[in-house]
């Protein structure tokens, strides 16, 4: 398409998000021909990909980590920009409409998870009784402090915000046990630890806030937070497509554009200038008692890493942990053949395999190992100068996706995934890792499971 094909209007929202019309024009034709799906060869097994370390090789790579982090070459980078709205999904369908025997049982229990001592305080402080609202099932009124904005407004807040564990002193949140982890894993040998986080805009106030409390804190303590984060560029939206294949119109006839996943990340990691960056699911924490036997496990990776640079490299380097499938959602370690028929070792998930190829859904199926975003990248040369990280991307290795808009179904499309397309180019190590370094927190219910528990 050119710019003939759109109107003054048109050009001024596509130029709005930092796009040209040649850009829209692409992705458009990435609609019309389609999704290119992944040619999976095998799935990696111990041995044939993926590498066990042995106890007496960790305390090895434990201690070439120990040398790399103390030099200040270590940092950590989280994806926090999205919202915990799936996470409370049934408690939001509760609060719109009627609630169900079994919400109502789940809530009986709401005096378990860690944001209940906030809650009771928020209604507190509208002189309401959360226990006295809970004998009486008006269930309408906990859900209304618990989601909507008088209360914690979990239904808009971002997952980082949300309290995930209780300890005698006060709950902590995900971004405070993220800066938690970050203060042990990357703290260099002048007490300084680094991380950073992507936020959304609309959240970026608050996050800021909270987090600077947590930092005062660990300051008392003598450890140095350097925190920054970053937005989701503007740039990196794509333009939704209707069933032909042509631009999606809103109901005022305006173009509607998309976020285009954690793939439109790739640009935030170049831009830290960051050498060894440790990459990390916001949900993807434990509490104290639980996080020094995961820390240890990153600190093999990053031992791997650091090992790994003392050769020479010609391209970014990432060491992924996985870990045995246990039927967990989330993409999985295969040999992979290219359009040259070159095979690589990738992380695929599920969007990436043909759906009608019963031959590459078997092999799908047959991983026994997936990867749970526990990786320690490496984005700078032997040399020490950055790779420019857009180079090694596969930009066909994208996702289309349908949704729903204003009750129409649209095509959506993904740019190649941060740790699956974006880094296609990437030279790659999988690492066996326990099954205990992975806790997701999906739905609310998560965080009542033993790993998310602090006694």
């Amino acid at each position: 398409m050119t710019a003939a094909d759109f109107s003054p209007q048109d050009l001024a929202q596509i130029a709005s998000h930092g796009l040209s019309v040649e850009a829209v024009g692409r992705q458009l034709e990435r609609f019309a021909r389609g999704p290119v799906y992944a040619d999976l060869v095998r799935p990696c097994r111990i041995g044939d990909g993926i590498r066990r370390v042995s106890e007496a090789e960790a305390r090895n790579f434990r201690s070439s980590y120990g040398q790399a982090v103390a030099a200040g070459r270590a940092m950590k980078f989280v994806p926090a920009s999205g919202a915990g709205t799936r996470m409370f999904q049934k408690f939001l369908q509760g609060w719109h409409g009627k609630v169900s025997d079994e919400l109502a049982a789940e809530l009986s229990r709401l005096g378990d998870y860690p944001f209940y001592p906030a809650l009771r305080e928020k209604m507190d402080q509208a002189g309401r009784s959360l226990e006295d609202s809970l004998k009486k099932r008006d269930f309408e009124t906990v859900l209304d402090f618990l989601l909507g904005p008088r209360g914690l407004a979990y239904a808009d807040s971002p997952k980082g915000l949300v309290q995930f564990h209780r300890y005698p002193e006060g709950s902590r949140s995900a971004l405070e046990e993220q800066v938690a982890e970050a203060a042990e894993l990357t703290r260099d040998s002048k007490g300084r630890a680094r991380i950073h986080f992507t936020v959304a805009e609309k959240h970026r106030r608050e996050t800021r806030e909270h987090l600077a409390g947590i930092i005062d804190r660990y300051a008392a303590g003598g450890v140095q937070i350097e925190l920054g984060d970053s937005l989701q560029a503007a740039s990196t939206d794509t333009i939704a497509a209707d069933e032909s294949n042509r631009p999606f119109r809103d109901r005022q006839g305006r173009l509607v554009f998309r976020p285009a996943g954690h793939g439109a990340l790739l640009g935030n990691l170049q831009n830290l200038g960051g050498d060894i960056v440790f990459l990390k699911n916001i949900d993807n924490v434990a509490p104290a008692r639980w996080r020094e036997a995961r820390l240890d496990w990153e600190r093999v990776l990053g031992g791997v890493l650091a090992e790994r640079q003392r050769d020479p490299y010609d391209r970014p380097l990432r060491v992924v942990g996985v870990v045995p499938n246990q039927g967990e959602p989330g993409g999985a370690p295969f040999w992979v053949r290219d359009a040259r028929g070159n095979t690589s070792l990738q992380i695929v998930e599920s969007a990436q395999v043909d759906p009608n190829s019963a031959e590459q859904q078997a092999v799908f199926r047959s991983s026994t190992h997936f990867n749970p975003v526990i990786l320690a990248c490496g984005l700078r040369d032997s040399q020490g100068q950055p790779f420019d990280l857009a180079a090694f991307a596969d930009p066909e290795a994208g996702f289309i996706s349908t949704k729903s808009y204003e009750g129409r179904p649209l095509k959506a499309l993904e740019l190649p995934g941060l740790w699956n397309g974006s880094m296609a180019y990437w030279e790659t190590i999988f690492v066996e890792i326990p099954i205990e370094t992975f806790s997701p927190v999906k739905t609310v219910e998560d965080l009542l499971r033993p790993e998310h528990r602090t006694v």
